[in-house]
C-alpha cells in the first residue's frame, strides 16, 4: 500500500481521519470505503500502535475484545497458594506484570492456564488470526499475523510452550492432593451450548440393536447453539467441568459439572459432523460447525436423569487424540477398579439384586429389605439366592426405554425385563464400560 511506502505508518496504526473526515466511530468497511474514495493525494490523521485505543467500533463482537495497546492481563500470584503452595514462576511474572502499566508498552500476557484458540470470539476467515483468553474468562486479546502460515507457526509455538505449562503445573498440583485425587489431565476446551426449546432426542440406548418397538422420533424446533470455553480436568473418577480455571483449593472442590467416568462413553465425530451413536446421527444438524478448524468430540453419561450429552471442540489433532484416549482409559480403569457394581431392581414382582461384576459377569439374586444391613453372618439364605449368572460371552443385546425398564437378552437362555426403579441408563452405561473395558484388556479395539 501507498500508506505502507512512506515507511512512516505500520500494521496496526490507527486512521482517525481520511482527508477530514471523521473515522473515530466508523467500522471498517466504512474506512476502507473512505479510503478508495480519497484521490490520489490523501491527508491522514492517524494514531500509531503503541498509544492507539479503541476508536473504531467493529460491527462483530468487539465487546468482548481488549482492544488497547496494553494487552497484558494481572497474574494470578495466589495460583495454588491456597493449596499450600509457593510458586516462584507465578512470582517472577507477578512482578513482570505489575511494571507493565498502561501506557508502558504492550506489556506481558502470562501464559499458564490462559486459552489459546481460534475463530472462537471473532470469526478468522483469512486464518490469520488467533486468540488469547485469560484463565479467568474477563480478558482477552486478538492477535493478528501477516499471513496465514505465519500465524500457523505463532500459534503452534504458543501451544506447544502452553503444553509444557499446563504439564508443570499439573504436577505441581498433584503433589498437593492426597493419590486418591490426583488429575491425569487439565486444560481447556470449547463447549457446544444450547438454548430453546429442544427436545429429549435419546429416549433410547440400544445395545445390538435391538429396537423393542420403541421410537425414536425427533421434533423439530428452532434452537440456538453457540460455543463456549470451558475449563476441563480428569480424575481417576470422574471428567469435571468449570467455567474459568480454577486456582485455589475451594474452586477445585466446586465443579459446575462432574460425570463419573464409570458411566461416560466417548462419541467421536467425523468431518461432517456425523456421529457413531443412531441417536445423535440422525439429527447432525444439532451439531454446527466448531470455530475456526477445531476437531469436536461428545461425551455422553447415563445419569438418573437420562443421558448427559456434551459436544467439545479442540485445536488439534493431538489434544483430540489425547482427550479420547484419556476418557475412554479412565472409563475403563473405573469399572476396573470398582470391579463390582450392585443396583437393586424388580424382577416379576420381586425384590431383587441386579450385579455387574467385572469378571464373574451378570448376575440376578433375591434381597431381603429387611436384612440390608445386617451382619453377613445373620442374613436370611433368601437374600443372597441367585435367580440367574451368565457370563458376558452369553449377553445378545440391550435395551431400555429411558424411565424405568431394562431389557437384557441372552439369546437361548431368554431374554429378561427388569424394573430398574428409576431411569436404566446409568446401568446401560456402566454395563456398556464393562464390557469395553473387557475387549481392551484382551487387546482387541473398541
Amino acid at each position: 500500500m501507498a500508506a505502507e511506502q512512506t515507511g512512516q505508518l505500520n500494521v496496526g496504526d490507527a486512521i482517525l481521519s481520511v482527508n477530514g473526515e471523521d473515522l473515530r466511530n466508523s467500522t471498517h468497511d466504512e474506512a476502507v470505503k473512505a479510503l478508495k474514495r480519497a484521490g490520489r493525494i490523501v491527508e491522514l490523521e492517524v494514531k500509531h500502535m503503541h498509544e492507539v485505543t479503541p476508536y473504531f467500533r467493529r460491527a462483530i463482537g468487539m465487546e468482548s475484545i481488549a482492544c488497547s495497546a496494553d494487552l497484558s492481563w494481572p497474574v494470578n500470584t495466589s495460583t495454588l497458594g491456597d493449596l499450600g503452595s509457593s510458586s516462584n514462576e507465578a512470582k517472577c511474572l507477578g512482578d513482570t506484570a505489575d511494571r507493565s502499566g498502561p501506557g508502558s508498552g504492550p506489556g506481558i500476557v502470562p501464559l499458564r492456564l490462559a486459552h489459546l484458540c481460534r475463530g472462537l470470539t471473532l470469526p478468522d476467515v483469512n486464518g490469520c488470526c488467533f486468540e488469547l483468553h485469560s484463565p479467568d474468562g474477563r480478558r482477552s486479546c486478538l492477535l493478528r499475523a501477516p499471513d496465514p502460515q505465519e500465524a500457523r507457526t505463532w500459534f503452534d509455538a504458543l501451544h506447544a510452550r502452553m503444553k509444557v505449562l499446563s504439564d508443570n503445573y499439573l504436577a505441581e498440583l498433584n503433589s498437593l492432593l492426597p493419590p486418591t485425587q490426583e488429575l491425569k489431565r487439565l486444560d481447556w476446551l470449547v463447549e457446544l451450548r444450547v438454548s430453546g426449546p429442544i427436545p429429549f432426542t435419546d429416549l433410547t440406548d440400544q445395545g445390538a440393536g435391538n429396537d423393542m418397538g420403541m421410537s425414536n422420533e425427533v421434533t423439530s424446533t428452532m434452537v440456538h447453539t453457540t460455543w463456549k470455553p470451558v475449563f476441563a480436568a480428569l480424575s481417576d473418577r470422574d471428567l469435571l467441568l468449570y467455567d474459568t480455571a480454577p486456582t485455589t483449593k475451594e474452586e477445585w472442590a466446586n465443579p459446575s459439572q462432574a460425570h463419573p467416568l464409570i458411566a461416560t462413553r466417548l462419541v467421536r465425530l467425523d468431518s461432517k459432523n456425523s456421529v457413531n451413536e443412531r441417536s445423535i446421527a440422525q439429527s447432525p444438524s444439532l451439531i454446527p460447525q466448531p470455530p475456526g478448524d477445531m476437531l469436536i468430540f461428545s461425551t455422553r453419561t447415563g445419569s438418573k436423569n437420562g443421558v448427559e450429552a456434551h459436544t467439545f471442540a479442540v485445536s488439534t489433532a493431538e489434544d483430540l487424540n489425547s482427550w479420547c484416549t484419556a476418557i475412554v482409559d479412565g472409563g475403563h480403569a473405573a469399572v476396573a477398579a470398582a470391579r463390582e457394581v450392585v443396583i437393586t431392581c424388580r424382577w416379576q414382582q420381586q425384590d431383587c439384586r441386579l450385579t455387574l461384576h467385572y469378571d464373574n459377569g451378570i448376575t440376578l439374586s433375591l434381597r431381603q429389605p429387611m436384612n440390608d444391613y445386617a451382619p453377613q453372618s445373620i442374613r436370611s439364605p433368601i437374600s443372597n439366592q441367585v435367580i440367574w449368572r451368565f457370563p458376558y460371552e452369553r449377553l445378545r443385546s440391550t435395551a431400555d426405554d429411558g424411565r424405568n425398564l431394562l431389557w437384557i437378552d441372552f439369546g437361548a437362555d431368554g431374554e429378561f425385563e427388569l424394573d430398574m426403579l428409576g431411569c436404566p441408563k446409568p446401568v446401560v452405561f456402566i454395563l456398556h464400560n464393562m464390557l469395553s473395558a473387557k475387549v481392551a484388556r484382551r487387546g482387541l479395539s473398541t
